[in-house]
C-alpha cells in the first residue's frame, strides 16, 4: 500500500466543473427588496402570510417519444431525478414550479438524441423562494450529464456514463450500471451503489462512498471534511490502493497489489478513510 499525498479527486474532465457554473441568474430586487425587508421588520408575519399567498406551484408532464441517448440538465435550484424505464425509447419529463409571481421557469428539447432541460429563477424576488425540479425517465443506455447550483440528484439505472457538478446539494446513483461517473459537490454527499468501472467522485463538505458490486477499473474518491468508504466485492481482485487522511483513521481491508491494474485511490483532510469489502 502506498500513500498518496496529492489531491486526487479534482483529477479528471468533469462534465461542468463547480469552479466553471456560470453564477446563479440575479433575482428581481433592489429598492423593491430594500422595501421588503423594511416590512419583514415592521411586521414580519404580514410578510410570510403575504409570500405564502403570492407563491405558486404548477406541475407538467411532456412525452419525448424520439430517441434518447443523452440527458444534458443546467438548472439553478430544485431537485433533479433521473430514472430508467426499460423498453423505453423517448422520454418523460414531470417538471414542477415553485416560486413567487412569475420567477421559476423551464425549457426542454430533444435534438439529435440529446434532450436539454434548463430551469432557472431569474425573475424571482428575494426573499421569496423558487424553485425548479425535474423527474426524468429515459431508456437504458442513456448518458447523463448535470449542472446544478443547489438542489439535490437523485439517479437510479443503467447509464453508460454518468457526469455531475454541484454547488450545494447531495449526489446519489443507486442501481447503478455503467462504465464511469464523474461527480463533484461543494456541499454535499456523493454516493455511487452499484457497478461501475470508473469511479472518481468529489466534495468539499461531506461524505463519499462508492459502494460496488463489480471489480472496478479505478476508483478515486476525495473529501475535505468528512468520512471517505469504498466498498469492493470479495471477488478475489487485488488492487494498488492507496489512502490518505490528516485527522481520521486509515482502514485498507482489501488484497493489495502495488503491480495491479486496477487501482483505488481515497484521501479526505478531516475524517476517516476505509477500503474494505461488504
Amino acid at each position: 500500500m502506498s500513500t498518496d499525498t496529492g489531491r486526487i479527486g479534482t483529477q479528471g474532465a468533469f462534465a461542468v466543473p463547480v469552479e466553471e457554473l456560470p453564477p446563479p441568474r440575479p433575482r428581481r430586487g433592489g429598492r423593491a427588496v430594500a422595501a421588503v425587508l423594511g416590512a419583514v421588520v415592521v411586521g414580519g408575519v404580514a410578510l410570510s402570510a403575504f409570500g405564502t399567498m403570492a407563491s405558486t406551484s404548477s406541475t407538467t408532464t411532456r412525452e419525448f417519444p424520439g430517441a434518447v441517448t443523452s440527458l444534458v440538465v443546467v438548472t439553478d435550484t430544485g431537485e433533479v431525478r433521473v430514472r430508467e424505464v426499460p423498453g423505453r425509447s423517448g422520454a418523460q419529463v414531470v417538471t414542477t414550479l415553485s416560486g413567487y409571481r412569475s420567477g421559476p421557469s423551464a425549457d426542454a428539447g430533444l435534438t439529435s438524441g440529446t434532450l436539454s432541460l434548463t430551469g432557472g429563477c431569474e425573475g424571482s424576488a428575494w426573499p421569496f423562494p423558487c424553485s425548479v425540479s425535474f423527474d426524468v425517465e429515459v431508456p437504458p443506455g442513456t448518458d447523463v450529464d448535470v449542472a446544478s447550483h443547489t438542489g439535490d440528484v437523485d439517479l437510479a439505472g443503467t447509464f453508460p456514463e454518468v457526469r455531475a457538478a454541484l454547488r450545494t446539494g447531495d449526489l446519489v446513483w443507486r442501481d447503478a450500471a455503467g462504465e464511469s461517473v464523474e461527480g463533484r459537490t461543494s456541499t454535499g454527499d456523493v454516493e455511487v451503489h452499484g457497478a461501475v468501472g470508473e469511479v472518481l467522485l468529489a466534495t468539499s463538505t461531506g461524505a463519499v462512498r462508492a459502494e460496488l458490486t463489480e471489480a472496478p477499473r479505478s476508483v478515486a474518491v476525495e473529501s475535505s471534511t468528512g468520512d471517505v468508504t469504498v466498498v469492493v466485492p470479495r471477488d478475489g481482485a487485488r488492487y494498488d490502493a492507496s489512502t490518505t487522511t490528516s485527522t481520521g483513521d486509515s482502514t485498507v481491508q482489501v488484497p493489495v497489489d502495488s503491480t495491479s491494474d486496477r487501482r483505488l485511490r481515497a484521501e479526505t483532510s478531516t475524517g476517516d478513510v476505509v477500503l474494505r469489502h461488504p
